[in-house]
């Protein structure tokens, strides 16, 4: 009877440790899921991530993400939830946990094809020459008009001339007048030579070179609405024209 009685005891402690034993490890079923925010730019897209089911004493989680299409970008092991500055593309996100009451628990979970949408393309800017208009050498009645593709969808530029000929200040950031994909920048007396011009959206900003060209040299424009012709350096010189009463009708 005693020895019946030892060997009752026996197998209730061992299967009261075993229950113990697996009660102290953590749920490997937990599951994984993810909100993505596009990219709007280059590389500003965002991958939140949630557990769920039971979390109980998960901790010292480790995401990752990598390339399956589209992009080479990859994010190492990171102790965020939030994965961010993703371009567009398709990825697989990868997810490991450990639990803080079992050493030997080490868990990890992957996502396939995780999509972060995106179709931005950096803008870029060249000279409108049907737009512009050229400048004579006598004086400085340029005009300046940029076809700019690509960039924010608003279509929501700054224009900086970097660069410029002789008398045209820089750094200097211009207005512009927006018709379509067609930029006219503000002022009319741009002189003729090279420029270069940083175009700017809240994403990304490029550089663009452009030659304004001269009209014909030795002539300038006409000075009133009665010559509409026009007339050569010497008679300009002769009879004093100014370049302040060109008239352009």
């Amino acid at each position: 009877m005693k020895k019946l009685l030892y060997i009752l005891i026996c197998i209730t402690a061992l299967s009261f440790g075993s229950l113990r034993a697996l009660a102290q490890t953590c749920d490997p079923n937990f599951t994984v899921s993810t909100s993505v925010t596009p990219s709007t730019c280059l590389s500003n897209g965002k991958i939140t991530v949630t557990l769920g089911g039971n979390t109980a004493n998960l901790f010292g989680m480790q995401y990752s993400l990598s390339p399956v299409s589209g992009t080479t970008f990859v994010i190492a092991p990171q102790s965020s939830n939030v994965l961010s500055s993703i371009p567009p593309g398709t990825y697989k996100l990868t997810v490991r946990a450990f639990c803080s009451v079992d050493p030997g628990f080490d868990v990890t979970k992957t996502v396939n094809n995780v999509v972060v949408g995106g179709n931005y393309t950096v803008p870029v800017a060249t000279l409108n020459f049907t737009a512009s208009r050229k400048s004579y050498s006598n004086c400085s009645t340029g005009k300046i008009a940029l076809n700019v593709t690509g960039g924010v969808s608003n279509g929501a530029f700054s224009f900086t001339i970097t660069s410029a000929p002789a008398g045209v200040a820089v750094p200097q950031t211009v207005t512009a007048t927006k018709s379509g994909t067609v930029y006219t920048l503000a002022g009319g007396n741009w002189p003729s030579g090279n420029y270069t011009m940083e175009v700017a959206d809240s994403c990304y900003t490029s550089a663009a070179t452009f030659y304004l060209d001269t009209v014909a040299v030795s002539m300038i424009p006409p000075t009133s609405s009665n010559s509409p012709g026009y007339i050569s350096d010497d008679r300009y010189n002769q009879y004093g024209f100014s370049c302040n009463s060109i008239f352009w009708s």
